[in-house]
């Protein structure tokens, strides 16, 4: 929207992604006919003299007078550049934002790193230590730091499968710590937020919360269309309050049964509004049959179910496991053992190749435990979860776990042997791969 401002600092951030401002300009005609020359660069590509060309006949035709910058050639190319500069790399920014956010982009590459454009005559030194850092996408310094940083700030951000040898992965101390005047080290008084962010964090949260409130299929149907609109919301984040409660819900329910029964037993719920599907009571110690509702849904690609289990062995994901994580409607997997551990996976980049993973992961993992328990290692009841670490760095799973006390102690206190096996485990499946 064009919003009337007297000065610069009327409106400040995040506002930006939303209002079009050009300082001192308070008619909205005045305003709607400089958005639209700016428009005119970021559409058709025009250069900063067309605009200036353009600002003068819209100056003139609106009569705006006491602008800063009006009365001299200087001044009005000083003050022509900074809003046509301005707002093109805003627009550029708030683009390549979207771009990086794009959750098929975060699966592939979800690291960033900063570049500072080398190009630059009188380079700002916080700019130029940031030069090359690598983060993940959600790293709070993202939240302030995106680039541009400032006025005539020109540095920008790449996407990263992760870190290249010699990149910085930690921000420079004090990044986070405001002066006297509130501003960060190296940003701008304005610039403190990244550009878009605010509209396409809205615009996905507004999609998640009518998703949440529609039945599973329609839920489905509006996602698609939402994704067709090339709005395409992190499943994870939709309806979060409804998940983590249905989660914790299923957690209690499988733990207390499993240890009451010594089964193991199934929860699935929809990841898209985090409603639960159903629950289910098995019989055996090592294994539960899913119903036929369930395993219709694991085939259908618009379907979006997390299963939840419990191992009486407390033992981390099994192949089995695994290999229904790999079906086309399966969102996520989640163990809990009866011990307080938890083992929870998604598909990674690479899960295409699971089955050959899983084969070659298996040959390996015996060949090491044999050459641990040469050296007087037993891994008794974390075979699985070395598996499944190997699997995780070689891109298959993406894998997360909180191990038991006991189990924790072990892996603390030979970590150097027990890593050393999981990159060989790793090693293979990247050559079994190649």
């Amino acid at each position: 929207m064009n919003l009337p401002t007297r000065r610069w600092n009327d409106i400040e951030a995040a506002a930006h992604d939303r209002a079009f401002v050009v300082a001192g300009a308070m008619e909205a005609d005045l305003l709607d006919d400089l958005r639209k020359a700016v428009e005119k660069g970021i559409l058709e590509g025009t250069d900063l003299e067309q605009f200036r060309r353009d600002f003068r006949e819209i100056v003139e035709r609106h009569g705006w007078r006491g602008w800063t910058g009006e009365g001299t050639k200087a001044g009005e190319a000083w003050r022509t550049r900074v809003i046509f500069e301005t707002n093109m790399t805003a627009s550029h920014a708030a683009g390549r934002w979207e771009q990086l956010t794009d959750p098929d982009v975060l699966e592939a590459m979800p690291y960033w790193r900063y570049v500072h454009d080398d190009g630059v005559l009188n380079p700002r030194p916080q700019h130029l230590a940031w030069d090359g850092l690598t983060l993940r996408h959600d790293h709070p310094f993202w939240q302030t730091n995106f680039p541009p940083n400032g006025w005539g700030c020109h540095c920008t951000v790449e996407a990263m499968t992760s870190p290249e040898a010699g990149d910085p992965t930690e921000p420079p101390a004090g990044w986070d710590e405001p002066d006297g005047k509130g501003r960060l080290p190296g940003v701008d008084r304005g610039f403190a937020y990244a550009p878009g962010a605010s509209v396409s964090e809205n615009l996905r949260r507004i999609v998640e919360e009518k998703a949440a409130k529609l039945p599973a299929q329609l839920a489905r149907d509006f996602l698609a269309q939402a994704e067709k609109a090339g709005i395409k919301p992190a499943v994870a984040l939709l309806s979060a309050k409804r998940a983590a409660k249905t989660e914790g819900d299923a957690k209690k329910w499988l733990v207390t049964e499993g240890k009451r029964t010594k089964t193991e037993h199934v929860v699935a719920y929809n990841a898209a509004t985090g409603k639960e599907i159903g629950r289910y009571v098995g019989n055996d110690r090592k294994r539960v049959g899913l119903p036929l509702e369930i395993s219709r849904l694991l085939d259908d690609r618009a379907a979006s179910v997390v299963l939840m289990h419990n191992h009486p062995s407390s033992h981390s994901l099994s192949a089995g496991d695994l290999t229904l994580l790999a079906r086309p409607g399966a969102n996520k997997a989640v163990v809990h053992g009866h011990d307080r551990s938890w083992f929870a996976a998604t598909k990674g980049a690479n899960m295409a190749r699971l089955e050959m993973a899983l084969e070659t992961a298996g040959i390996e993992l015996d060949r090491q435990i044999y050459l641990l328990s040469q050296r007087g290692l037993g891994i008794t009841g974390i075979e699985a979860h070395l598996r499944n670490l190997a699997l995780n760095r070689a891109g298959i799973i993406r894998y997360e776990y909180a191990l038991d006390s006991r189990r924790a102690r072990l892996y603390t206190k030979e970590r150097a042997a027990l890593d050393a096996a999981v990159e060989e485990i790793t090693l293979a499946i990247k050559r079994a791969r190649s």
